[in-house]
Order: structure tokens, then C-alpha cells, then sequence
């Protein structure tokens, strides 16, 4: 059967599903999500934004950028013009990093490797990038495999110069996934942005030499370290521990002093003697239909090479 982007067909694990989204440029490469393994395929579908709907908004960045200020991800305008298809949130595939693996969709890179990208930019200026496939996730500033389930609408990023090096320096050359050279993957979809990271170390963290974030102290000793005017914003944690033993810490965030990249879930974990991160955040605007799915994404997400069960969305 014949598809084109103008029909909005996509083929979706084995069948074909109908969507009248209009939005963003998306890229499917696997058809299938039912495990770990899956097979690619090359049908891929290309979807002009309107760019009259969206205005790009500058944030400010701290701590990694993941524990840091509220950064301003999305335009008003396209938040409040977003459609998101159902159907959508039903296909997730597996995301692994760190283990040199492919992404299980195409990667967005700049065409301007040394541009600035803040973060959600793929979202409102989608004509400064570019498709890439095949790319590998993650493995850029990680050792530690990691994975979590996730939307086919998320678009990992990879080909920015990483802002860390010295000029001179081409060894890693247009293949880091932020300009800050401190992210080991970043992802963007129209239902919010996902930040895998490990944080820089500081004297008197309480996670320092520790093999479990348990023994760093109580989910509220540990956000303290991290950012003691998170504790402001915390809506609740939870506490979870997977088949290898492994300790996480879940935070749900909420600023209510902003609107914009206002709603966070993080959940940290000590892996490789480092404390690593996976941070999902979305507008206000967002919230309502963003949070059945960066949810999953968080409680999906493992240390190691063994996967959690696909979630049940």
C-alpha cells in the first residue's frame, strides 16, 4: 500500500494507524515495540510545522541543566495550538543508551553544529534541523547502560559540537546530543523533553563514594544536595528498587512560580560511582496530557542492561 505524509499514515507495529496530527517533524524507523530487540525499518514520514504557531523562549540553565533555574522549553503559541494524537502514546519502543546501541528512531541534529539549542527547539525551530538515521544514543558522557520506554514521538538529538571542548578539539566533534557537553542524551517531543545525565560532583554530597542512593540518605536528604530550593517545589517521592538491587529516588516537581518547564519528575540512581539522572519536564499547558506519558518514562527507566517490562499505556 501506497503512504505519503499528506495521507498522515504511519506504519505502527504491524498495521496501519490513521492520525490527523499537524504539528512537528516526526520520523518512525521501527514498526514494532513488543521487545528490546527490534527490527528496523525505513518508513519514515515528514511533517512541516506551521512556524506562525510557535515563538521560540530562552531559558537559563544551572547544575547540569538538569537540577538547575526553570528554563523556558516551549513558545506560548505553540503550546496552546499542540494537538497530540492518541495513538501516539499507545506506541512506545525501547530507548537504550550507553551501550553503543541505535536509536530505536531517527536522532534530530542541528545544521549549525556550534548553534545554540534551547532546550525544546526542535519543537519551535524545526527548520534549523535535520534528520539522521542511523544514530547511536547515548555513550557520550556514560559508561553505565541505561534504558526506558518511550513514546515514538520522541526525538533523541545528537551532531552539536560539544561546547566543552577546546576548539581545536575535533574528537567528539558533532556527535554530542547538547551544546553543553554535560548530557548524555536529550529528547524532544511535543509532550515534553527527557534529560539523561549524570551530576557533577561537589564536595560534601552525600552520594560520594556510595554504591546505593540509599545509603546517600533519605529521597528528601539527597534532593536537598542536589538543589535545596527543589524541596519548594516537591510534590511527592517515591522510592522503587529493581531486580539488581538497585535503589531509585522519584521526585515530582511542581514551580509554581512559572509556567514554563514548570512540571518535572526526576529520578536519580548511583551508577559507576556517579549520580545519574533521568529528568522529564513540560509546560504548565502541557501537564494535563503530558503526564500519562512522562510518567511511564520515568518509572521505565534502569540502570544496567536488563530493561523493565513495557509499561502498560
Amino acid at each position: 500500500m501506497a503512504m505519503s505524509c499528506s495521507s498522515m499514515f504511519v506504519a505502527m507495529q504491524g498495521k496501519i494507524v490513521e492520525s490527523s496530527f499537524k504539528g512537528r517533524p516526526f520520523r518512525v524507523n521501527r514498526a514494532s515495540s513488543d521487545g528490546p530487540r527490534l527490527p528496523r525499518t525505513s518508513r519514515a514520514c515528514r511533517v512541516q510545522m506551521n512556524a506562525d504557531e510557535t515563538r521560540p523562549s530562552k531559558g537559563v540553565s544551572r547544575r547540569n541543566g538538569l537540577v538547575g533555574a526553570t528554563l523556558g522549553t516551549f513558545g506560548a503559541a505553540a503550546l496552546n495550538n499542540l494537538v497530540l494524537p492518541p495513538a501516539f502514546a499507545g506506541d512506545w519502543v525501547l530507548f537504550q543508551g550507553a551501550q553503543g546501541e541505535l536509536s530505536p528512531v531517527s536522532c534530530t541534529r542541528p545544521k549549525d553544529p556550534t548553534r545554540a539549542a534551547p532546550r525544546g527547539s526542535t519543537i519551535t525551530m524545526p527548520q534549523n534541523f535535520e534528520f539522521v538515521d542511523p544514530c547511536i544514543l547515548g555513550g557520550t558522557t556514560l559508561a553505565t547502560p541505561w534504558s526506558f520506554w518511550g513514546p515514538i514521538a520522541l526525538q533523541p538529538l545528537t551532531g552539536f559540537r560539544d561546547g566543552t571542548k577546546a576548539l581545536l578539539d575535533t574528537s567528539d566533534l558533532k556527535v554530542s546530543p547538547d551544546p553543553s557537553g554535560s548530557m548524555d542524551a536529550r529528547l524532544e517531543s511535543d509532550y515534553g523533553i527527557v534529560l539523561v545525565s549524570a551530576l557533577p560532583e561537589r564536595a560534601g554530597d552525600p552520594w560520594i563514594g556510595k554504591e546505593d542512593v540509599k545509603d546517600a540518605g533519605s529521597p528528601e536528604d539527597v534532593l536537598t544536595a542536589l538543589n535545596p530550593q527543589l524541596l519548594r517545589n516537591l510534590v511527592n517521592t517515591s522510592t522503587d528498587v529493581d531486580g539488581n538491587g538497585t535503589t531509585y529516588y522519584t521526585y515530582e516537581l511542581n514551580n509554581a512560580a512559572t509556567k514554563f518547564a514548570n512540571r518535572r519528575v526526576i529520578k536519580v540512581a548511583i551508577g559507576e560511582g556517579k549520580l545519574i539522572a533521568v529528568d522529564v519536564r513540560c509546560n504548565e499547558n502541557q501537564w494535563a496530557r503530558s503526564e500519562a506519558v512522562l510518567k511511564p518514562i520515568i518509572a521505565s527507566f534502569r540502570l544496567g542492561t536488563t530493561a523493565s517490562p513495557k509499561p502498560a499505556v
